[in-house]
């Protein structure tokens, strides 16, 4: 198996909140989210340790403006490092 497949299986289908690290982690994040898109350099939980990697979240806002979801992207850094 190769090292791509594996880490898709660690991250598909999980919610974005299961490689945080601390509730304080996800409040600060979440109540950022309330106001506006988030884009920072984190560390993720992943099965054997932890990985540096860039967290993009954006709101997801419907044609009156109402938020209707959130999208995001989790990118792996480690080469970077």
């Amino acid at each position: 198996m190769t090292e791509t497949v594996k880490a898709e299986e660690e991250v598909l289908g999980k919610s974005a909140e299961d490689f945080f690290f601390t509730e304080y982690e996800k409040n600060e994040i979440m109540e950022i989210l309330k106001d506006k898109g988030f884009k920072s350099e984190r560390r993720a939980r992943k099965k054997d340790g932890t990985m540096p990697v860039w967290l993009s979240t954006s709101i997801i806002k419907d044609s009156a403006g109402k938020h209707v979801a959130y999208m995001g992207s989790v990118i792996d850094i480690i080469e970077r490092k």
